[in-house]
């Protein structure tokens, strides 16, 4: 990453997809990395990518992926048909569920372009210390 513009990430975090593209519109240039969300994505779906990618803004699908091993190799698969950035999967999934989401993304990827980021979320920062503990 050489420019500011490709070093920040903004959160969409917005109810519609108006309100998404608005933003999108108005900050290209000065923002890179758009950031979706599960409510971004739920209601709007693949549309939302699609728009971020026509601004030229690449795409942070954070939908903190955490279910069995295949099936997160599954969804990130299908992420990376939407050729996103970077995208998020829950580190409580355990190790062969993030090694899969892993392998998924560069198998997927192999020969066409570079596989997304993938980052794994530990703790939700909503969670206080006493959510963390009795949550082991």
């Amino acid at each position: 990453m050489s420019t500011s513009a490709e070093k920040i990430i903004l959160a969409l975090d917005v109810d519609s997809f108006e309100a998404a593209e608005e933003m999108v519109k108005k900050l290209g240039g000065m923002i890179g990395i758009y950031k979706v969300g599960m409510q971004l994505f739920t209601r709007c779906g693949p549309r939302i990518i699609e728009m971020i990618h026509a601004h030229r803004g690449r795409v942070f699908l954070d939908l903190k992926f955490h279910d069995i091993p295949n099936t997160v190799a599954r969804a990130v698969e299908e992420a990376c048909k939407h050729n996103v950035f970077m995208l998020t999967v829950h580190a409580q999934g355990g190790k062969k569920m993030m090694a899969s989401a892993v392998t998924a993304a560069a198998d997927m990827c192999r020969g066409t372009s570079p596989p997304p980021l993938i980052v794994a979320v530990t703790v939700l920062t909503s969670m206080s210390q006493e959510d963390c503990r009795s949550s082991g």
